[in-house]
């Protein structure tokens, strides 16, 4: 059911998001060439905040913080392995496997790769902290809708 904490929660983790993928662009190259990161990370940081973060809503604060760490993480985590398929899947059409297992063995590594490029300490703080606001955000909205 939609909410209006939902929403909070899932606006917050996109814009966190956009954040995130601001700080990765401004540093070095990225080994997979991105189109659309930011857009495609803010996507995903909307549907994150809507189903992990939102749902919390009404728990309690340390469920909030909870979610909020958790939605955070979780964009972090899925950003990396989105782009790191996504490069693989470049490559596949470009016929650079010898099979479908060297791919997928491929794509470890360039999520490897890519890992350290979220490791920046303002994309850290972009997504967790970010999702930590979302879900603090969604608790007080929905405490405030049952008074």
């Amino acid at each position: 059911m939609p909410t209006f904490s939902k929403l909070t929660a899932a606006l917050i983790l996109a814009a966190a998001a956009w954040w995130m993928s601001a700080v990765i662009l401004a540093g070095p190259d990225l080994p997979v060439v991105a189109r659309r990161f930011a857009e495609v990370n803010a996507v995903l940081g909307l549907v994150l905040g809507w189903v992990l973060i939102g749902p919390s809503a009404g728990q309690g604060p340390v469920a909030a913080l909870s979610a909020g760490l958790s939605g955070g993480a979780a964009l972090l985590v899925g950003s990396c392995a989105l782009w790191a398929f996504l490069g693989m899947l470049r490559r596949s059409l470009r016929m650079q496997y010898a099979g479908p297992v060297e791919g997928l063995v491929d794509v470890a590594r360039i999520a490897t790769e890519m890992g350290l490029f979220y490791l920046v300490p303002g994309a850290l703080l972009g997504a967790l902290g970010g999702g930590l606001v979302a879900g603090i955000s969604a608790e007080l909205l929905a405490e405030r809708r049952s008074e």
